[in-house]
């Protein structure tokens, strides 16, 4: 493996998107699926990844003190953080995490309430664009 593509799967797997990799590498998408497809980058990858997933109990667990806080404002800023993270709180798109989990009706993983909410934020955007549509026709 050249050292080009040993930096770029290392970077691929601290977080960095294709975009990202796009501009540092100066290399379109393409080129960089292609080299990061090889065994020895998805080998370090998946490496990279495994070592970040041991830190998410602690990452939980800092979370969990924070939403236990003695400050309000503390408690609401990490709230707010978490559903906009899971795409709960309305955000510019809706997470992938939703998305599948909303998706999957035969195999509910998130209380009726939580899917009635975000059938309700749906209705209400869907209710939006209605009416936006509607002014816009006038």
């Amino acid at each position: 493996m050249t050292e080009r593509n040993l930096s770029m799967a290392d970077d691929r797997a601290a977080g960095m998107t294709y975009k990202d990799l796009e501009k540092k590498y100066n290399l379109d998408k393409s080129t960089i699926h292609h080299h990061l497809s090889k065994d020895e980058c998805k080998a370090v990858i998946e490496h990279g990844s495994n070592q970040l997933v041991q830190f998410i109990p602690k990452a939980i667990n800092n979370i969990a003190s924070l939403l236990d806080s003695n400050t309000d404002s503390i408690k609401l800023r990490v709230s707010e953080a978490v559903l906009k993270t899971i795409g709960i709180m309305p955000s510019h798109t809706q997470t992938t995490y939703i998305q599948n989990i909303y998706n999957q009706t035969n195999n509910t993983v998130i209380s009726q309430d939580v899917i009635e909410l975000l059938k309700s934020r749906d209705q209400a955007i869907d209710i939006g664009y209605e009416a936006q549509d509607t002014e816009d026709a006038k």
